[in-house]
């Protein structure tokens, strides 16, 4: 009776990690030199965050070039125009994906040097976000 209820114990924690780890994953493409990630959204009063870290794991280069595109679903193009830059060993960019008119964050409000934003239609949108090297 006990080792019925730690196995049952047992699967369900695997099958939630499981679940766990499947729903937050990345996806490579192309010979994996291109990765989309599931989901993004915005609307007039909302805004989708990402961030994108360079490890200074020896062995690496000290500089990497990225292109951040946000795909709208509901056209099959890009959101905005996408973001290109270079991320430095150690650091890490955030991005923002926002409408034009969105009230509190814009790059008026956020002017740091790490701040990059994709800006694009004033109405409701959600799609994929394409990250190709540079």
């Amino acid at each position: 009776m006990e080792t019925k209820r730690l196995m049952r114990s047992f699967v369900r924690i695997a099958m939630t990690a499981f679940l766990v780890l499947l729903a937050g994953n990345a996806f490579a493409i192309d010979n994996k030199t291109r990765v989309i990630s599931p989901y993004w959204q915005v609307d007039s009063g909302s805004y989708t965050f990402i961030a994108v870290t360079h490890t200074s794991l020896s062995g690496m280069n000290s500089q990497i070039g990225i292109k951040v595109t946000a795909v709208d679903s509901s056209t099959d193009a890009e959101y905005g125009t996408a973001a290109t830059f270079t991320i430095n060993s150690g650091k890490t960019r955030r991005i923002f994906i926002v409408p034009t008119a969105h009230s509190t964050i814009n790059p008026t409000s956020l002017t740091d040097s790490d701040v990059t934003f994709i800006r694009g239609t004033t109405g409701y949108s959600y799609g994929s976000i394409q990250v190709d090297p540079v």
